[in-house]
């Protein structure tokens, strides 16, 4: 591999033709899609419409003249980390390219957009790039200096695995810690009380945070993904009984009927025995709060694009 630098033009221009001298554009953990979608107004004013010809040239065109041409279409290749919080497949991007007529990239999501797992630490993974010598040779070998033998980034099984457990993990231990507070906070009962509220505590701390925890991912999912077709449904209910069904077996009646006996009435058309109204209840109530992301409006006047 030699030094691309050496073949870069001795003197670029400073006015606007130095866009002809752009022949590659890489892009690593990048933000376009979101900076898209939260902010549409600034984009709508650029003028993008551009013609590709045989020849391979692009032309701006503005008001029925060619305003700017290129020597051929700038060589634009995504990189991204599956790890990364930032930066996404940039199929956004595509669209809002494709709805402007712009012709100036050669960007193509399923050839030129290459998505890996090769970050440990998800977060860090959008400052990993750039110690990364795969990233940035496969761009050098596939546009700067062309060698026909550019190998795209490859993935790591066990990072995969372990980045994707590492955010559902610190996730969960949020949720334990907060249980454990809030029943920390109340636990002074009688200890003659009938049933024992807190019988077997550290079972019923796993089991509300696992409780907790799947109505949070379950709630949170139609505000992080696209919900189209019904799969991501069965994800969110998948989530939810994945923390009900074993509050419903293994939480004790006492805490239950602790937690769930304000909330009775809604189960009261079911009339079930007093020994289980109270848990009925509670699974009830973590059913309505899980189904609230996906009934309430995803995108509300007020509050922002949650």
């Amino acid at each position: 591999m030699s030094d691309p630098e050496s073949t870069l033009p001795v003197a670029v221009p400073v006015d606007g033709s130095w866009i002809e001298y752009v022949r590659g554009y890489m892009t690593i953990g990048s933000p376009i899609d979101k900076h898209l979608a939260l902010w549409p107004k600034l984009w709508g004013h650029m003028k993008l419409q551009s013609h590709l010809d045989d020849a391979g040239r692009v032309s701006f065109i503005d008001a029925g003249h060619a305003r700017l041409s290129l020597k051929s279409q700038i060589q634009w290749r995504n990189y991204y980390d599956f790890g990364d919080p930032i930066g996404f497949q940039l199929d956004s991007a595509v669209e809002y390219l494709r709805d402007a007529g712009c012709k100036a990239f050669e960007f193509d999501t399923a050839k030129h957009d290459f998505g890996f797992s090769r970050y440990l630490l998800p977060g860090k993974a959008h400052n990993d790039y750039w110690q990364d010598e795969q990233v940035f040779g496969h761009f050098i070998e596939d546009v700067v200096l062309p060698s026909g033998k550019a190998e795209p980034p490859t993935s790591s099984a066990l990072v995969d695995t372990v980045s994707m457990l590492i955010p559902y993990v610190l996730t969960f231990l949020l949720h334990l810690a907060a249980v454990f507070l809030l029943y920390k906070a109340v636990s002074d009962v009688p200890a003659n009380e009938e049933p024992p509220v807190f019988d077997r505590l550290p079972l019923q701390i796993a089991l509300l945070s696992g409780l907790l925890t799947s109505i949070t991912v379950a709630a949170r999912l139609p505000r992080l993904v696209k919900t189209d077709g019904f799969r991501w449904q069965l994800a969110a209910l998948l989530a939810f009984l994945i923390g009900a069904v074993p509050c419903a077996w293994f939480l004790p009646i006492g805490a239950a009927q602790f937690l769930g006996g304000t909330v009775e009435w809604l189960v009261s058309w079911a009339n079930l025995p007093p020994e289980y109204s109270g848990k009925a209840a509670l699974l009830a109530t973590a059913f309505v709060i899980a189904a609230s992301g996906w009934v309430l409006p995803r995108k509300p006047a007020l509050g922002g694009a949650c």
